[in-house]
């Protein structure tokens, strides 16, 4: 009784959720490992930003410890910190469970290669373990990631996928009432899709799930995607209305994902712009990098001729247009690096090119190229950006894009207006930071 007193009184000096910051930070790919997260933590802090959502699988951990050394370090900052579950990441820990018959092989879900779990017991273990990693006895919101890819693999089973999720509600507000968490809710990707489609979750039937249980119940964050294309939650989906009605009129806050990362039917377009300047050596790095393969290959008997592989082939026809800075660490990762320690036989890593100081002197016509495909995505991604927003009729939006004013800001303001209650954005470099300052505590327009 005394603990669960102390982290009562925790609880109520926490964040209201009125006082949030508008715009939060996505920590999706941010980690203990990297030094120079820890120092963005600390700006965007500083700067006004006291959302945080990060989850139990973010960086396999690292993206929880992360905050929590901010948190130790820093007592007296007052942050609300949301995390998530269900992910299974390690397998001995799930085999362990199962060997002790504390849950079965029908409580998991397999689809592709990720496994998921929803039952209670492994709820419990996973808030230990975030609990743990943030150094925090009480979480301000946690959810459950992601659960409708229970519906993608038994798409027929819609009765004991909300008979799970009751489940999970009903321990929830058990560690509501314990001072374990303050509020609890779900980030699902299907939240704001048709009801027809089978793999959809159903906003209304949570909110019955959750009155059920309680009628002073704490299910009070919904988390889902929302973009320029990815926008159905604005629409009447939901027995005519529409998923940013049926949450509010339950006083349930919207935090929405992926503001800049639009997937459409075209391909994936990242809604923001870059300053590129490509001058001769950038244009001409593949010339380079061409040539110091060819050198190498006189050292291996029978073979002169790059085009003769692949990936040189490739490159020579495309390596301008690569469409992100993800697809650029994919192809030096999984396909140029290899292919240049086979021919230098020694051991490549991407962390080496991705360094800004270090980098062997013999590797820099490597680097070199590195960075000029890193260029050429930037402009790619300013093109493809400026062209789909050409297109997108929406006075208020065009509105918001004034002269000198940045995309992200304009389009994360845009969706402030039409309801949104709090952007999630992974703001990694302090310049996305203060492109969007302004929105911190910032009321919609």
């Amino acid at each position: 009784e005394i603990i669960d007193f102390r982290l009562k009184e925790i609880l109520s000096n926490m964040i209201a959720l009125d006082n949030i910051s508008r715009i939060g930070l996505g920590a999706y790919r941010m980690s203990l490992m990297n030094n120079k997260d820890i120092h963005t933590l600390h700006y965007a802090v500083k700067s006004g930003v006291n959302l945080i959502d990060t989850a139990s699988n973010y960086e396999n951990g690292n993206s929880e410890l992360l905050i929590g050394k901010y948190l130790r370090e820093n007592n007296d900052t007052d942050l609300f910190v949301t995390t998530k579950f269900r992910y299974v990441q390690d397998h001995k820990e799930i085999n362990q469970m199962l060997l002790e018959k504390v849950i079965s092989k029908s409580d998991l879900t397999i689809y592709g290669n990720t496994v998921h779990c929803v039952h209670p017991s492994f709820l419990l273990k996973k808030i230990e373990q975030s609990q743990f990693r943030l150094g925090r006895n009480a979480i301000g919101g946690y959810l459950i990631h992601n659960p409708e890819y229970f519906l993608k693999a038994y798409p027929q089973k819609q009765e004991e996928y909300y008979e799970r999720l009751a489940e999970c509600f009903t321990l929830l507000e058990e560690l509501v009432h314990l001072g374990r968490i303050k509020y609890y809710g779900i980030s699902s990707n299907t939240l704001g899709q048709p009801l027809d489609l089978p793999t959809t979750t159903n906003a209304s039937k949570l909110v019955k799930i959750a009155q059920n249980i309680s009628s002073t119940n704490s299910f009070k964050i919904c988390q889902f995607p929302f973009n320029l294309y990815e926008n159905s939650a604005i629409s009447p989906t939901i027995h005519g209305k529409s998923l940013l009605a049926t949450l509010r009129e339950n006083n349930i806050r919207s935090f929405t994902n992926r503001p800049l990362n639009a997937h459409t039917k075209q391909g994936f377009i990242r809604l923001a712009t870059y300053k590129t300047e490509i001058n001769e050596e950038i244009s001409t790095s593949f010339d380079k990098l061409f040539d110091y393969i060819k050198k190498l290959l006189t050292q291996v008997e029978g073979q002169n001729d790059p085009m003769d592989f692949e990936i040189v082939k490739h490159l020579s026809k495309s390596w301008k247009e690569i469409g992100n800075h993800q697809a650029v660490d994919l192809l030096f990762r999984e396909h140029l690096l290899p292919f240049f320690s086979a021919l230098t036989q020694s051991n490549l890593n991407l962390e080496e090119f991705k360094d800004e100081k270090q980098c062997r002197s013999e590797l820099m016509i490597i680097k070199k190229f590195y960075q000029a495909c890193y260029i050429y995505s930037d402009y790619t991604m300013s093109k493809q950006c400026l062209g789909y927003i050409d297109n997108i009729d929406s006075p208020k939006l065009k509105f918001l894009i004034k002269e000198n004013r940045n995309i992200p800001l304009s389009v994360c303001e845009y969706y402030l207006t039409e309801g949104i209650d709090h952007v999630l954005v992974g703001m990694t470099k302090k310049p996305y930071i203060d492109e969007l300052k302004e929105l911190f505590l910032k009321d919609p327009l």
